[in-house]
């Protein structure tokens, strides 16, 4: 409607979702580089920095993703060389509770089709946390050539469906050179037309880049229902941005507010009356356990220290004793 304040909140968005899961209303989510793990990887930014022209002091942590995929282009760096860059970032990389509170909405049907720009497995770790088995309670289509993703239109209710479109660093089929010709290329032909047509119903869009994911931002129509978009970069959004949802109704949250750390915390809050993730319940438990056996084994190891110094102390004399 004209003239109508597209800023929105979280529980304004909570509220709807709920009403379209009551409903069996699908919203579909997309994930974009933002929120995976290399944008949230120290160990990345400090690589790059090593080989960029730039100085990454004077720059925003959006300006650094930016020039950490630029550097990636390069030709003086092999497949090898990336993919050591990429998995040498990403190791120290765990799950945080964003990815747990993302996990429990897709396990409790809020969301039933993720689409994902990241090369990461943090979402499918975060899955199995709380309870999800794959191939069962989901599934994850890395797009190749000939992949039938019109199986999601069919898919079971009690399956979800995890599409990562620029593919999987573990299994080392992934794509980081030339993302942004990703959708000309015509090695996936298939993969705009279905994008085109998932993306055009009601999406929840969080952590989209526009250098990162730019092979991806013509595959968003403009007709369809509504998008919401989160991200944390303030009011000035990127324009390749702003363009994606051209001809759409648009609600969307920036700034503190609409990181993916910070949205989908807060999401889950008021989805979940405020409950904790039950997996994270588990692994707070599974820590104060593992402190508790840490106490111990400190104290069995002071125990053997010191009757080890005094064996020190009485085996000498014994051994004189004995001459």
């Amino acid at each position: 409607m004209p003239g109508e304040d597209p800023r929105s909140d979280v529980p304004e968005m909570a509220t709807l979702l709920e009403f379209r899961k009551k409903h069996n209303q699908r919203t579909v989510l997309f994930l974009g580089a933002r929120a995976g793990g290399l944008f949230r990887s120290a160990q990345f930014y400090e690589t790059i920095r090593q080989f960029s022209k730039r100085d990454f002091a004077e720059l925003t942590q959006f300006e650094q993703f930016s020039e950490c995929y630029n550097v990636l282009q390069e030709e003086r760096f092999s497949e090898r060389d990336r993919f050591s860059i990429l998995s040498g970032s990403l190791r120290e990389i765990a799950t945080i509770d964003a990815d747990v509170c993302l996990a429990e909405l897709v396990k409790e049907g809020v969301f039933d089709v993720v689409i994902s720009t990241n090369i990461d497995d943090l979402a499918e770790q975060a899955f199995t946390q709380v309870g999800m088995r794959d191939l069962e309670h989901f599934q994850v289509i890395v797009p190749r050539r000939g992949t039938d993703l019109g199986i999601i239109h069919s898919q079971k209710k009690d399956s979800s469906w995890l599409i990562k479109t620029f593919g999987d660093l573990p299994s080392r089929s992934y794509k980081i050179v030339k993302r942004h010709t990703h959708l000309v290329d015509e090695e996936y032909p298939e993969l705009k037309k279905f994008l085109e047509e998932i993306l055009s119903e009601d999406i929840l869009v969080i952590g989209l880049d526009p250098f990162w994911d730019a092979g991806i931002l013509s595959a968003f129509p403009t007709r369809g229902g509504s998008y919401w978009f989160v991200n944390e970069q303030e009011e000035t959004i990127d324009p390749l941005l702003t363009r994606t949802w051209q001809g759409r109704h648009i609600k969307y949250i920036t700034g503190s507010a609409g990181s993916y750390e910070n949205f989908l915390r807060a999401l889950y809050w008021h989805l979940s009356k405020g409950r904790v993730p039950g997996s994270y319940q588990l692994i707070r438990d599974i820590n104060i356990q593992l402190q508790t056996i840490r106490h111990e084994l400190n104290q069995l190891q002071k125990i053997r220290d010191d009757i080890s110094r005094l064996r020190k102390d009485i085996l000498p004399s014994n051994l004189t004793e004995g001459k």
